[in-house]
């Protein structure tokens, strides 16, 4: 899958057969042309059809690289640990479009108007999971952690499936964060 528009190929450790060399797109921001715009959707879709096929795929967000599978597929969820060499105790925070979809994975317990004071943006806030959602994301937990990246491809990936999508840091856990394509290997 190639944009054309500073897109590139970063591999991660293979650590599975299931987990294949893919591509991070990191160019989107928020000022778009009509051009932009259009392989911004074409590549949102791609990596949605990749998601809802039970994938996982590596992601830009408004502060690190990450990597994402959605949050209702349990293989994607078990591929992420993986992935990631990540103790299944450790939970994983979600992704959503939208403020509203806050409160359909999760019993928000502030006000709305602190949720849209704090998001989009880096924020994670946690909060006690709904029953609607996935009972293998966390099972050791009653809480979710759940972001609206301030960044567009996020926002429209996780609008596009329709669905949340689990989201954690591409690197191996315990080590450094990507916060540059270019060391996410």
């Amino acid at each position: 899958m190639s944009s054309g528009l500073g897109s590139k190929e970063v591999k991660l450790p293979m650590l599975s057969n299931a987990f294949q060399p893919i591509e991070i797109c990191n160019s989107f921001g928020t000022d778009c042309n009509s051009d932009e715009d259009q392989a911004l959707h074409d590549v949102v879709s791609s990596c949605a059809r990749c998601l809802t096929s039970g994938g996982v795929i590596a992601v830009p967000t408004d502060t690190i690289y990450g990597v994402a599978g959605l949050a209702q597929n349990s293989e994607a969820i078990n591929l992420l640990y993986e992935i990631k060499q990540r103790n299944y105790k450790n939970p994983i925070a979600i992704s959503v479009a939208r403020i509203d979809d806050i409160y359909r994975w999760s019993k928000v317990t502030v006000p709305r108007q602190v949720l849209e004071d704090l998001l989009p943006g880096p924020v994670t806030v946690v909060l006690e999971r709904s029953p609607e959602l996935n009972p293998a994301l966390n099972p050791h937990t009653q809480l979710v952690g759940i972001r609206i990246p301030g960044h567009k491809f996020m926002q429209d990936l996780a609008k596009e499936c329709g669905s949340p999508v689990a989201l954690t840091s591409a690197n191996i856990s315990g080590a450094t964060s990507c916060l540059r394509v270019e060391v996410c290997h």
